[in-house]
């Protein structure tokens, strides 16, 4: 029987898209989102958070469409500024914003791929439901009439 090592704990088995935290992301305050905002956990065996920066590569395909949507690769040292270890989130918290094209339908697909530091690779995928902006879809209108014209008035 094999003796387990003390660094076990640290040994990334597997990883967890937080799909609370995983989404589109409107950064301009336009309406559309204007990419995806993803929550991703590296965990051991005993399925805890290790926060083990590595490379990170992220991959989106639409529904219907064939090829690539979108690609990104993110490196270690960037992984790293991305680290959230609070009481209410955990994890690596990466924005990956739509590059020349976006998605055309409210539903993609996001594959993601962590490399382990003995080369490893391990995926988790989601889908991820988006707004698109279109023509069809203008953006809201609010009103802000003056005292009682919306709800009858006098």
């Amino acid at each position: 029987m094999a003796v387990p090592h003390a660094d076990d704990s640290l040994r990334v088995t597997h990883l967890f898209l937080n799909p609370l935290l995983t989404g589109g992301a409107d950064f301009d305050k336009q309406f559309g989102d204007d990419g995806i905002t993803m929550v991703i956990e590296p965990r051991n065996s005993d399925d805890v958070f290790v926060p083990l920066a590595r490379p990170i590569g992220a991959v989106i395909t639409e529904a219907g469409v064939p090829g690539i949507l979108a690609k990104w690769t993110i490196d270690t040292a960037e992984v790293k500024k991305r680290l959230v270890n609070t009481d209410k989130m955990r994890g690596f918290k990466i924005r990956l914003d739509w590059l020349d094209s976006k998605p055309k339908t409210n539903r993609v697909h996001l594959t993601v791929r962590y490399v382990t530091e003995d080369n490893r690779d391990l995926l988790a995928e989601q889908d991820v439901f988006i707004h698109v902006a279109s023509k069809q879809c203008p953006q809201p209108q609010y009103y802000y009439g003056g005292r009682g014209d919306y709800f009858g008035g006098r």
